[in-house]
């Protein structure tokens, strides 16, 4: 799904408004779920900033999701879904600066700065 065209949230949205959408298909992937929504004769994956397809990692979040945007009936092509794989890697930078700053904090707290 990498070179998948995308559509963003505000088109959506308005094409859902208009009545337009006439289908949705969930499609599983390494790490999570994609949505790829059907208008007129054209197909498009809901994507991010850019223009990446967006990635639930549960399927219950995706469904939450178009839920809310009135979508109650769509296919599940879970294929080529797999659990095991991670789409976001760890940060550990981020987790020592983390632990850094509450250190910090806690120094502040306590007046021993």
């Amino acid at each position: 799904m990498a070179n998948t065209e995308t559509i963003d949230y505000a088109i959506l949205q308005r094409l859902i408004e208009a009545g337009a959408i006439r289908g949705a298909e969930v499609i599983g992937q390494p790490g999570g779920w994609s949505v790829i929504f059907k208008y007129g004769m054209t197909e498009r994956a809901l994507g991010v900033r850019g223009g990446k397809v967006r990635i639930f990692r549960k399927i219950e979040t995706l469904v939450a999701y178009l839920r809310e945007l009135g979508i109650v009936q769509f296919t599940v092509n879970a294929a080529n879904y797999d659990p095991t794989t991670t789409i976001r890697p760890g940060r550990p930078d981020t987790s020592e600066r983390m632990k850094r700053a509450f250190a910090v904090a806690q120094d502040i707290k306590e007046g021993n700065q």
